[in-house]
Formats: C-alpha cells, sequence, structure tokens
C-alpha cells in the first residue's frame, strides 16, 4: 500500500494475518518466489527481501532516486528482476541480494517478466518498446514494436510461447515470444492499460485499467469473454492463485477482491 506496509491475508478467510512493515514510501510492486519462501517488495527507497513465512526482512537494497515499479523471482529461485522509473534494468543474486549487472535504457522501465525457462526476461517501458534479455549476459536478444503509448505491463504464458503485453494506447497485444512476431490485438478497455496476468493453463488473460474494469480474455481463439466492472477506481494489480483457481484485484479503491 500507500502507508509502505505490506499486508498478508488469509484468502480463504479474508482474515489479516501479518503486516510487514519496513519500507518508508508507497510499494509498488511484490512478487512471491515458486516455493513460497521469498517475498521480495519494490519502492520508492528500493528492494526487500523478505522470508515469507516469517516476515523476516532478510535484506533491504537501496536503489536509485526512482522507484522501484516491478520485480520478478526466476522459477529457481536463484535471480531476481527488478526494473525502475530511472530505467534502472538489474538483475541481483536472490539468496545474497548483491547485484550481478545493471542496465539503464533511459526511460521508465514499469514490468519485468521472467521466463519459464529462467533464460530471458523481458521489459515493457515507456518508449513504447517491449526487450527481451538474456538474462546471464543481459544482451538484448529482440525488440517489439507496435504500441503507441508506453508498455505498463508484460505477462509470459506458462508455457513460455507467448508474451502479452498492456499499455496506456488502451490495447493489448499478443506476440510469438520465440519468433517475436505479433500474433493479434486486443481491444475493448476505454482507458490505459497498467496490469496483465495469464491463468495457470495458459487460457485466460486478465486485463486491469484505469476504466475501473478486469476484463477477461479466451487466449486460444483471442476473444473478450467477462467484464467485472465492479471496482471502484483503477485496476492497478490482477493475479492468479494456481491452488484455487482464482483470481485477485486490486486497485485505487482501495480493496482486494478474490474472484471465483
Amino acid at each position: 500500500g500507500a502507508d509502505g506496509q505490506i499486508e498478508i491475508w488469509d484468502r480463504q478467510t479474508g482474515h489479516l494475518v501479518q503486516t510487514l512493515m519496513g519500507h518508508n514510501d508507497t510499494v509498488r510492486t511484490v512478487a512471491v518466489s515458486a516455493s513460497g519462501q521469498w517475498l521480495v517488495s519494490g519502492s520508492g527507497d528500493g528492494l526487500k527481501i523478505w522470508q515469507l513465512e516469517t516476515g523476516a526482512l532478510v535484506k533491504s537494497i537501496p536503489c536509485g532516486h526512482g522507484p522501484v515499479w516491478s520485480v520478478a523471482i526466476s522459477p529457481d529461485e536463484k535471480t531476481l528482476v527488478s526494473g525502475d522509473y530511472d530505467g534502472n534494468l538489474a538483475v541481483w543474486d536472490l539468496p545474497t541480494g548483491t547485484p550481478v549487472y545493471t542496465q539503464n535504457i533511459g526511460v521508465p522501465v514499469w514490468s519485468v517478466a521472467i521466463s519459464p525457462d529462467g533464460r530471458s526476461f523481458v521489459s515493457g517501458s515507456s518508449d513504447h518498446t517491449i526487450r527481451q534479455w538474456d538474462i546471464a549476459t543481459g544482451d538484448v536478444i529482440r525488440h517489439f514494436t507496435g504500441h503507441e503509448d508506453a508498455v505498463r505491463s508484460v505477462a509470459i504464458s506458462p508455457d513460455g510461447n507467448r508474451l502479452a503485453s498492456g499499455s496506456w494506447d488502451k490495447t493489448i497485444k499478443l506476440w510469438d515470444l520465440a519468433r517475436g512476431e505479433l500474433e493479434t490485438t486486443l481491444s475493448g478497455h476505454a482507458d490505459r492499460v497498467v496490469t496483465l496476468a495469464i491463468s495457470p493453463d495458459g487460457n485466460t488473460l486478465a486485463s486491469g485499467s484505469v476504466d475501473k474494469t478486469v476484463k477477461l480474455w479466451n487466449l486460444p481463439n483471442y476473444q473478450l469473454t467477462q467484464t467485472l466492472d465492479n471496482n471502484d477506481n483503477w485496476v492497478l494489480a490482477v493475479a492468479f492463485d494456481a491452488l484455487e483457481e482464482t483470481l485477485v484485484s486490486a486497485g485505487k479503491d482501495m480493496r482486494v477482491t478474490v474472484w471465483q
């Protein structure tokens, strides 16, 4: 939240389990490792690595002047990637919190996502561009261009074959990640798209927007299947719960909503 706190909830009961305090600025992004051992958070005061089960703060990592807007944890839980408003893309050793390398692209980085095989990651930025990076070397593998405004969110399908990008141009684009080719453009939001998530089976895309809606898309046929519109303000985050087959959304209305 904007108070710098991270709240952990029991999803089934809705009860607050724990509050993690340590940031002194708005928490912009969080990521949980596949095993549930690690929680990483990004804010205007940098990155923090937490042990999720105990809530213990393991490492604080100061970053640049601009806030960290996105973090991602590799499937093997050895690597952390972060992107910030200063244009920095940083790769970190997760267990120790030590830097591996940093790249600066000169424009704000809004979103990062790591491929399921852990060999590459993608970034979405204010120059309307998505970049795919070799996670080991930091070399750019390819550029994805076509959006007409900032790329606010990127997501990779569980099989690693498809990339989804959401933009302030109000559209979502689906790309063949291996070939670097555009598959289709999804139009339906009335305002900026700011968050995306792909379901564990790879068949559904959830998108959240400044238009106050969450939309669900069928990826095999590129069709809009449902609009969830009971939000009172911008939708800033969506995520799928793989175990319970639910969708979680949150936004400027200061609510967290679980959808069945």
